[in-house]
């Protein structure tokens, strides 16, 4: 995949940048999205994941790159509800998946994000609990090929 030049957008209602004002940027192909109004371990319905789709292909951006999947701190510090916020990221993951043929470009990136308080007091646990999640998730993806 040669490289493409992205933008980042907060979604209609919360930035006061317009798409048609980014389609103003030359060589602007990809817009950075996310589901704003999703609190971390919630699941994205498919109906809101194309939403965005079509608010996007309207002005012709692709939407390869999904900011803000944020990995719940109960998965990073291993508490009992853990397994049903993995399960929630999976359904996320998959849901991606299924629509696009193809994982998130930003699936992992905040596999290490617990904030420093939490490192401090739960040390190397936050990202183990947390990498388990985005291989779950991983391993989801790749058995729906």
């Amino acid at each position: 995949m040669p490289m493409q030049m992205g933008f980042r957008w907060y979604g209609e209602g919360n930035d006061q940048i317009k798409l048609s004002d980014i389609k103003q940027i030359p060589g602007v192909t990809t817009i950075v999205w996310a589901l704003h109004n999703k609190m971390p371990g919630e699941v994205w319905e498919e109906s809101e994941i194309a939403e965005v789709q079509k608010q996007l292909s309207a002005y012709g951006f692709n939407m390869d790159v999904v900011e803000s999947v944020n990995v719940h701190d109960d998965i990073k510090i291993g508490k009992p509800t853990r397994d049903m916020y993995i399960e929630n990221y999976k359904t996320r993951m998959l849901t991606y998946f299924d629509i696009f043929k193809k994982t998130p470009l930003s699936a992992a990136r905040y596999i290490f994000d617990a904030d420093d308080k939490e490192k401090l007091k739960y040390g190397i646990c936050a990202g183990l609990f947390a990498s388990a999640a985005a291989g779950a998730a991983m391993i989801a993806v790749s058995k729906r090929k």
